[in-house]
């Protein structure tokens, strides 16, 4: 499958809010995800890079995964990886590594220092992270249990 990665647009948000509805369901833990106005105002976050993979020339949405770039404070060059998500059918493709690849070069130009968040229940998202040099540090138990 042909695709390309690009910043995300606005007319990609409901495709990005499908993808996780179709991975998590409604029980995604970060519950804005699923609000357009929520997504749109990412989009326009001069301090957050949200990248797309999607099927050349203009097709759909195939993953997302972004990077926060100022994590801490905004001299801190602190950014925190995340909120990767595949289409379901196209898991193990190679297509979220590409995605944190690209974030991770972009990285390398602005950051002292990266992290990710890889959640116990997606094995595949921490094995791109620990491939590419992250090092697990840490478990927060219970962290999403209300």
């Amino acid at each position: 499958m042909e695709f390309e990665v690009r910043l995300i647009i606005d007319k990609d948000v409901n495709e990005i809010i499908n993808i996780f509805r179709k991975n998590s369901g409604d029980n995604y833990p970060y519950g804005e995800f699923y609000k357009p106005d929520w997504v749109l105002r990412g989009i326009y976050n001069k301090s957050l890079l949200w990248l797309v993979a999607a099927e050349k020339g203009g097709g759909k949405i195939l993953a997302s995964a972004s990077l926060i770039l100022e994590a801490g404070d905004h001299d801190d060059l602190m950014g925190e990886f995340g909120r990767l998500v595949t289409d379901p059918d196209l898991q193990k493709s190679g297509i979220g590594r590409i995605l944190i690849e690209t974030l991770a070069y972009a990285a390398e130009q602005r950051l002292e220092f990266g992290f990710g968040e890889a959640r116990v229940v997606h094995l595949g998202s921490q094995k791109i992270m620990e491939s590419l040099g992250f090092t697990p540090l840490g478990f927060e138990p219970l962290k999403f249990i209300t």
